[in-house]
């Protein structure tokens, strides 16, 4: 894109929804930046409370250039992709609405990124909570904190630099692959034909990929330059997904990386790495079904309140009678091919009884006997 003396140096898109108690926290972690020239677009994702007031307070001692976007809610990807067309700095960075950056975040990333010309970089995390019984209690919320920042972990000492393609593979086969979008800072091209799959949840992960995959140089560091929220009532928090969305979900990513295998067939090493993701989200697409599948028929039948439609699953259930009966026709493979190998046994012992009591088998023993003995007592 086109630059001049009045292009922001990063985007910051925050999307919003009914986070009035935390979004002024957060909101205040951008405007006390030490980088200089960025614009931050918020959008209030169709929010019930008093979030949009709050934005609106909040912003309005901030010098820099503000927008703020309101939309009916479509969700997370929505919001993104909203604020992705109102961008207009050299690099783009997404701030989830309740979570903060430390004071230099920006700083230091855009000064990596234009000193070693890179189409991302990718950095480390810390975890704090308010209430220390937002996991249920003060042991679960620092084990949660615990947990989340090893998560985070890059697995790096220094900056490391390489194609998004070798990073992508050193990542998921190292398993440190943390694809949260907030944890990355984007250069505003790399991003002009991406946008996040709607209506879904996970949708970081195909996000990500396609990012990994089309970036000419990435870095990675392991500074914690994001300090994650741990809440009761975060989208993120386990408990919350209800099982057809997150069936729905993870269904449709495994799609995504199916297809984009596809187009990777000629990198050996690249086709391996994405595939063994796609396995694990098609391992998990399968366990949700079947989590699915033992609901009460009762449950199953109100699918008009989410956005998979009764055709998405009779799909996916032919999938997946398809994929139990391949797999049954494998375990009837090898069955037969053990039943054929037990038969050759038993013809081959039956054969080896009928020598041993010919004529010819008989003279032989007498005749090696003494060269037998020989060797077994000079061995």
């Amino acid at each position: 894109m086109a630059t001049d003396v009045t292009t922001p140096l990063v985007s910051i898109i925050i999307p919003a929804y009914n986070v009035e108690s935390y979004i002024e926290e957060t909101i205040l972690s951008v405007k006390n930046q030490t980088l200089s020239n960025w614009e931050l677009i918020v959008v209030d994702d169709g929010s019930t409370d008093n979030t949009y007031s709050v934005i609106c307070k909040a912003v309005d001692s901030i010098q820099q250039n503000v927008t703020i976007l309101q939309q009916e809610n479509r969700g997370l990807s929505a919001a993104r992709n909203a604020g992705m067309e109102k961008a207009s700095g050299m690099y783009i960075y997404f701030l989830d609405s309740d979570d903060r950056l430390t004071k230099n975040a920006l700083s230091v990333l855009y000064t990596l990124a234009k000193q070693y010309e890179l189409d991302a970089v990718f950095f480390s995390a810390t975890a704090f909570a308010d209430d220390l019984q937002a996991a249920g209690s003060e042991k679960a919320t620092k084990k949660r904190i615990v947990e989340y920042e090893r998560y985070c972990d890059r697995g790096v000492e220094n900056l490391q630099i390489s194609s998004g393609r070798e990073a992508f593979t050193a990542m998921v086969n190292n398993n440190n692959y943390v694809p949260s979008v907030p944890f990355t800072l984007y250069k505003h091209s790399l991003l002009e034909d991406k946008h996040f799959v709607d209506g879904i949840l996970f949708e970081d992960n195909p996000f990500t990929m396609e990012i990994l995959l089309d970036a000419k140089r990435v870095g990675i560091i392991n500074e914690k330059l994001y300090e994650r929220r741990i809440r009761a009532d975060s989208i993120m928090q386990i408990g919350v997904f209800d099982y057809v969305k997150r069936f729905e979900s993870r269904f449709i990513i495994s799609e995504v990386l199916r297809k984009k295998l596809v187009s990777i067939q000629d990198d050996d090493t690249l086709y391996s790495t994405l595939e063994k993701l796609y396995r694990e989200f098609v391992r998990m697409s399968i366990e949700d079904y079947q989590i699915l599948l033992d609901k009460k028929i009762e449950d199953c039948i109100h699918l008009n309140e989410y956005n998979l439609s009764r055709i998405g699953i009779t799909q996916f259930q032919v999938w997946y009678n398809d994929l139990v009966t391949d797999l049954h026709r494998q375990i009837g493979l090898l069955q037969k091919e053990k039943e054929i190998a037990e038969t050759q046994s038993n013809e081959a012992r039956v054969e080896l009884s009928r020598i041993k009591k010919t004529y010819t088998y008989r003279v032989g023993l007498k005749i090696t006997a003494i060269p037998r003995w020989l060797r077994r007592k000079f061995k």
